[in-house]
């Protein structure tokens, strides 16, 4: 065994390449892991096999791969020699580690060899969440268990073995695990051979071919299968804990459909022989896309078939339409680089939302899209700390960070605006065509662009590069300048969109090429735009068919495109007036819009909301989700300007809420459509966070008769009813939600919301003692903090708790975990005022931000464009609300 060194000693750094050695490329890898399931460590062996692609020099004479967190570790040649390395130096700052052998072994390699090295080494079940870990939690008896599964992405696979972690290099791997004979084995491939040996058992796995390091996956555990019901030709498993096999039949089932679905879109099979869904108890993320071991956190996984809420229903449908998806993007075609992660995740975010509508279309996915995808782009995107959607980023804590709203929901924007230009017909087949040349290969954004011009027959590359290349995006603002009987011509402008109406010149020299998709009279009755203009200079004019009549037009049909778009002041009275010329899609996308327009001072906040007051009477469920979601925008930056006008601004809500709930019988009757449903969930859940008092007891009551037959409530009425009680509800009612939160895990989350919401001191000193016990579970723990922050005492508790426990906080979720990135969020955007922007930028000066950086500046932006809001508006508020 050689000795290692770290790069504390003296090294010197500088000189040290970040990247492994390009003149080697790994094909293929045999990995051997031996479970320690008691001291929670693992031994490991990887074997693998390097082609020779130029020869080695006297500056380049050895090997490297990429290790993090291993330990105990011996190298060997085993081809073209036997020979023992004559050092191994590892490199912790760059998380890899050098094999040196003797001088002339490399040197006489050339190019079109191979090179075989074996290596031994100990690793860490950790309890971080990430690489090889171990995931802990209660049995129905009580009694504490664990599982050990895989979370690689984006750079931990070289905390379970070393390899070149970086998704351009795909090779062959072959899995061996070994653990307790009880265990169940799983990993991407199924498996060719296990075998009992005294008390141990032994799996080896068919190979798996051609993947990128970040997909491979294994885990070992106390897992039950449940077999999916629908008849798909590859078999379809939900591994699952004992006691959740019921909740487990709807995931394998509908993973089954997806598959099925995606094939037929895309005439692409699935490539493998099996597809399992692991249940993993303690997981970081939603869901990992793992090919053919796809993982899971139990609320993106599980669904009560009997007591589901349509929140749970469309969640767990999402993410799974969202994983499946992955099979064909990321999986089959695996982006280059880092940089081009959006054609992983946005496709998957796309096609989810379009896979969703195929299986139900009563759902009305893409006016959820409107509400949800794109107005979190939009949030995103209208901040300075923003970024492109191509972005270059290479250490581990950047690329981890850019796994947000830009790389999900604007690329999928941009996809469907996309579909949009092209027509359904042609996108699909674009994005097909793309699938079937780069299958088992690495893509870039331009190999997409290629297909998707090549088939569509317009300049897709050229328009579309300014769109990813770019941060931000485009304000159209919109001038009325000739209006006769028969026309109306418009003066059009863009410039970049700021929420903090403070753009500099240098942050404003893009000109985006925009399809306007604008809407006239003509072409109201069919929902439908014109797609031929494209606006690509700083300013043009524009000339549209009006009748005195009606005077309408449109710009953004069915809020196609990723722009924002600002009227003259007496055109919005107009539209307010205007709403059955439009779709529920114009007009959720015109709530957005306006949203965003108020906070950046672009017009008054009052304008804003007399559209609202206008829109009463709108039966669609986005349009009133997307109504009351502004109006809690506008309750959140005057969250620290006193009680007064907080408990204006709640009237309005509840008032709009409760009117339309009385109209409508709040009861939810088996006849009354989804739509209706939806729309009554929603107006019920606005009503009782704002305070009515009619719905409030409603809500109480139901809660007090389900603790005693939960099966009596309709379980659509459950989150509300949950709320009500962290509003109103006394030490009996926590007690109450406490109980459930341990013993009930099928409500583990809504209870979890509940507790952590009680306001009173007693409760919230609780919630912190409960996180530092992990009691309440680290992947957990941002649902905590953001239920404290719900109220402005709750935030300033919050951010007094971060300062004091930072150095634990980091030691519990290290910068290389997105976990931190997510606490520092919570704990500092909720301010809206200036000493309060200078009290949180004052304390992260004196700390190291790497790894949260990105998150730290977006909450500094989030606070400017709340406090600038205020200062701007508060006069305007005041007169409104009298």
């Amino acid at each position: 065994m050689c000795k290692h060194f770290n790069d504390n000693g003296s090294l010197n750094i500088k000189e040290i390449p970040r990247d492994l050695p390009t003149n080697v490329k790994p094909f293929e890898y045999h990995l051997s892991f031996n479970v320690n399931e008691t001291d929670f460590t693992f031994k490991g062996e990887t074997v693998v096999e390097f082609d020779v692609l130029e020869p080695f020099t006297k500056e380049l004479n050895y090997l490297e791969l990429n290790t993090s967190e291993l330990y105990d570790v011996s190298a060997k040649l085993l081809f073209p020699v036997e020979e023992e390395a004559t050092s191994i130096e590892e490199f912790a700052k760059f998380q890899k580690t050098r094999f040196t052998f003797s001088e002339k072994t490399l040197l006489s390699l050339k190019k079109g060899d191979t090179i075989k090295l074996a290596i031994k080494y100990g690793g860490y079940l950790n309890d971080k969440m990430c690489g090889f870990y171990r995931s802990k939690y209660e049995d129905a008896n009580g009694d504490i268990k664990y599982q050990f599964v895989t979370q690689f992405e984006a750079t931990d696979a070289r905390k379970a073995f070393p390899c070149y972690d970086h998704p351009s290099i795909k090779s062959d791997f072959t899995i061996k695990m070994e653990s307790i004979k009880d265990f169940v084995h799983i990993s991407n491939m199924a498996a060719d051979k296990e075998t009992i040996i005294g008390d141990r058992k032994i799996t080896i796995f068919n190979t798996l071919p051609k993947h990128s390091s970040y997909l491979v996956a294994f885990c070992v555990g106390d897992f039950v299968p449940v077999k999916s019901n629908y008849n798909y030709r590859v078999p379809v498993t939900t591994w699952t804990v004992k006691g959740s096999e019921k909740r487990s039949q709807y995931s394998a089932d509908f993973t089954s459909k997806c598959l099925e679905f995606y094939e037929n879109l895309f005439d692409i099979p699935f490539q493998f022989n099996k597809v399992d869904s692991i249940l993993c108890k303690e997981f970081s993320a939603g869901a990992m896309e793992n090919t053919g071991m796809i993982t899971y956190r139990e609320g993106a996984l599980l669904l009560d078939p009997e007591q589901y809420t349509i929140a749970e229903l469309q969640r767990v449908s999402e993410v799974i339409a969202h994983e499946v998806a992955h099979q064909w993007f990321g999986n089959l075609v695996t982006m280059s680089d880092w940089t081009d992660l959006w054609l992983n995740e946005s496709g998957a975010t796309f096609w989810s939302w379009f896979c969703c509508n195929n299986f139900y279309p009563e759902w009305n996915v893409w006016e959820s899209f409107i509400t949800d995808s794109l107005a979190n782009a939009f949030a995103l995107d209208s901040l300075r700390s923003s970024h492109a959607i191509q972005n270059d980023s290479c250490e581990p804590d950047e690329i981890n960070q850019i796994f947000d709203a830009i790389s999900y929901a604007k690329g999928g924007s941009l996809l469907r605006m996309i579909k949009t230009w092209l027509g359904e017909k042609d996108f699909v087949a674009g994005v097909s065509s793309y699938l079937k040349e780069f299958a088992w290969q690495n893509a870039t954004t331009a190999d997409l662009w290629t297909h998707l011009e090549k088939i569509s027959g317009k300049p897709v590359k050229e328009s579309m590069s300014i769109w990813t290349k770019n941060v931000g995006h485009p304000i159209v603002t919109v001038e009325e300048i000739e209006t006769t009987e028969t026309e109306i011509t418009l003066k059009l402008t863009q410039h970049r969109f700021l929420k903090t109406a403070d753009v500099k010149p240098e942050e404003d020299e893009i000109v985006y090429p925009i399809v306007l998709f604008y809407k006239t009279e003509a072409n109201t009755a069919e929902g439908t735009f014109d797609t031929s203009f494209t606006f690509n200079t700083r300013e043009t004019s524009l000339t549209l068919p009006v009748s005195s009549s009606k005077n309408f037009y449109k710009l953004n049909g069915n809020e196609s495109g990723f722009f924002v778009t600002k009227y003259p002041e007496s055109r919005y009275e107009i539209l307010a007036k205007q709403s059955s010329l439009m779709t529920d899609d114009d007009k959720a996308g015109l709530i957005g819009e306006m949203n965003s327009l108020c906070a950046a001072g672009a017009i008054k906040t009052s304008t804003f909301l007399n559209l609202i007051i206008n829109w009463k009477s709108e039966s669609s469920p986005a349009i009133w989700n997307q109504m009351l979601v502004a109006l809690g925008s506008i309750k959140r930056a005057w969250f620290f300007e006193g009680e007064a006008v907080m408990n204006k601004l709640k009237t309005i809500s509840a008032d709009l809420a409760a009117n339309k709930l009385d109209e409508l019988d709040w009861e939810i009757k088996e006849s009354d459509s989804f739509n209706l449903k939806e729309l009554k969930v929603s107006l019920f859940s606005s009503a009782v966070n704002n305070g009515n008092a009619k719905y409030t007891k409603k809500s109480l009551d139901l809660f007090h008769k389900y603790l005693e037959d939960e099966t009596v409530i309709n379980p659509l009425y459950r989150d509300t009813m949950f709320t009500a009680v962290a509003l109103n509800g006394d030490g009996k009612d926590y007690d109450a939600v406490f109980k459930i939160y341990r013993k009930n895990d099928s409500r583990k989350i809504i209870a979890l919301k509940t507790f952590t919401r009680f306001e009173d001191k007693q409760f919230v000193d609780k919630t912190f003692e409960l996180i530092t016990e992990k009691i309440i579970l680290p992947q957990d723990i941002y649902i905590a903090l953001s239920m404290i922050g719900s109220t402005p005492e709750g935030t300033n508790t919050l951010w007094n708790w971060l300062k004091t426990n930072w150095d634990q906080v980091v030691k519990d979720f290290p910068p290389s975990l997105n976990m931190l990135s997510y606490i520092v969020r919570i704990c500092t955007s909720g301010f809206t005022q200036f000493p309060q922007y200078d009290a949180v930028k004052a304390f992260f000066a004196e700390k190291e931000c790497n790894g949260f950086d990105m998150a730290l500046a977006q909450s500094l932006d989030a606070i400017t464009t709340k406090a600038k809001w205020v200062q701007r508006d508060g006069a305007d508020l005041a007169e409104y609300l009298g």
